[in-house]
């Protein structure tokens, strides 16, 4: 299994407000080579939150929020032939499939701030779906289905980050 992931998170804090954005994306891929298949799953979220610092100190400073996330999930397995019989196919059809959660959160996110440029941090969140079962998708159509929610309702996180500490 071959796979890279990243993450960027943009953070502003002004007087006791927080405000967040953050992106990650995580690509796995997979070569079955007993049915000549290549898989790949894709996976992203953007999370948009906002808060309030309740402790702000010389090194670090302690925050709630509230926000909204997007989680998705893309799987696509397909032939690694470019050209392939009608049998083969049907034994082994392309699939797109795509599994994408609404979801709200609630947090804490903790900032230790290691010198003027640098610092490092924490945070956990509550998930919170905002609906029953994730939207099933293939290429052109909506699937109607009972699935669990693939994300949990807690999340917890950790990083470090360059910019300018200015919440003292």
């Amino acid at each position: 299994m071959e796979g890279a992931a990243y993450l960027t998170s943009f953070q502003v804090m002004k007087n006791k407000l927080y405000g967040s954005f953050s992106f990650s994306f995580a690509n796995n891929s997979q070569s079955i080579d007993s049915l000549d298949l290549k898989s790949r799953l894709g996976q992203y979220n953007l999370a948009l939150k906002g808060g309030y610092n309740l402790v702000a100190k010389k090194d670090w400073v302690l925050s709630t929020y509230l926000g909204l996330r997007l989680f998705r999930f893309r799987h696509v397995t397909h032939n690694s032939n470019r050209r392939i019989d009608l049998d083969q196919f049907l034994a082994n059809p392309s699939i797109d499939l795509r599994v994408s959660q609404f979801s709200a959160v609630g947090g804490i996110n903790v900032i230790f701030d290691i010198n003027d440029f640098w610092s490092a941090g924490l945070y956990l969140d509550y998930v919170q779906n905002l609906h029953r079962t994730p939207i099933v998708k293939v290429k052109r159509n909506r699937i109607n289905s009972n699935i669990k929610n693939p994300i949990d309702h807690l999340l917890i996180g950790m990083g470090m980050g360059f910019g300018f500490s200015e919440w003292r």
